[in-house]
């Protein structure tokens, strides 16, 4: 009958191409993404940890793909698609064929989907599973256009979606929340943030580490005297303190970069009134009167017993770090 599909002979049947294939896939990973999701999750509040929900899920998988595959030569995504899994000599699939299938095809995701891909090239549009267990994927009967173009759409969804979700749950911690596996206590953009905090501290503490050493030459060069403003390392605003100084002791003011506050290379200037003392009365930042700005903080008071000081101007804590589990104050630097 006109619009009925029929099907065509073992010989004409043709290859199913690497587009489509990739729509039924993405259609059999929402599937098990429907199962095994709540299988995790209830598992992973059972105390069960993280191990056991993946192995049973991975179970859920191989018996979908195989009892499916060695049933009727289709999953639902390739039923949606109206392709069949069928041996080269147009045989159906065994069991123990269909379970090889599944596990070579773990294979085939390896190195960027290269075993994928390759079916795409190869005769027959056969991928690197279909040549190790004797299989290819053909239309027993012939699929409409649009349902092809559905497939190919899904495909393309599939292969794109892996990064925009990285990008989504880097830059949305709600997202992130949501793709959270059981039993992790943080989410991938709190790793995320975790990485950039601690990129921001090397930085900063760089950064603080040169700026104290071109004071430093600054110091001996000017034959004892520290610059009343820091920016004086770059060009001085007036003569020179002594003739053998050599500019610049520093090309940049280097930006300061703490969690808590925005990007700067601004200088909070502080007196006296930010000395205090330590345990064996040397001079010390009083961290009470920290204004906690984020920026350089510099005692340029000649006068002060912290003349010289360069410290960052930050109560907040450093992110944590194996010798200092708790974070150390930026101040304390």
């Amino acid at each position: 009958m006109e619009g009925q599909e029929t099907p065509q002979a073992a010989g004409e049947q043709p290859a199913a191409g690497f587009w489509v294939r990739g729509g039924a896939v993405a259609i059999d990973i929402l599937v098990l993404s429907i199962v095994q999701k709540p299988i995790a999750w209830v598992m992973a509040s059972a105390g069960l940890g993280a191990l056991i929900p993946a192995a049973v899920n991975f179970l859920v998988g191989v018996a979908y793909y195989t009892a499916m595959i060695a049933n009727r030569g289709q999953t639902v995504g390739k039923m949606a698609a109206g392709v069949k899994v069928i041996r080269m000599d147009g045989s159906p699939i065994s069991v123990p064929r269909a379970l090889a299938r599944y596990l070579a095809a773990m294979a085939s995701g390896l190195f960027l989907l290269g075993g994928y891909i390759l079916g795409a090239f190869t005769d027959k549009k056969r991928t690197f599973h279909d040549f190790i267990v004797d299989t290819r994927v053909i239309y027993p009967a012939p699929v409409e256009a649009w349902r092809k173009a559905t497939m190919a759409t899904l495909a393309v969804l599939l292969l794109v979606s892996p990064l925009a979700l990285i990008v989504l749950m880097i830059a949305d911690p709600r997202v992130s929340a949501y793709f959270k596996q059981p039993g992790e206590t943080q989410s991938a953009y709190d790793k995320f943030q975790a990485l950039e905090n601690k990129a921001k501290m090397g930085a900063t503490l760089g950064a603080l580490g040169s700026f104290r050493a071109a004071l430093s030459i600054y110091y001996g060069d000017a034959e004892g005297v520290y610059p009343s403003d820091p920016r004086e390392l770059i060009s001085p605003k007036g003569p020179p303190p002594t003739a053998a100084m050599k500019y610049p002791y520093l090309k940049t003011i280097p930006n300061v970069q703490v969690q808590d506050h925005a990007p700067t290379s601004e200088i909070e200037f502080y007196g006296n009134e930010i000395c205090g003392k330590d345990a064996k009365g040397d001079a010390r930042i009083d961290a009470t009167r920290l204004r906690d700005t984020g920026r350089w903080g510099y005692v340029g008071d000649k006068a002060s017993r912290c003349w010289g000081m360069l410290f960052v101007d930050c109560r907040h804590s450093t992110p944590p770090s194996t010798n200092h589990p708790q974070g150390e104050p930026w101040y304390s630097y």
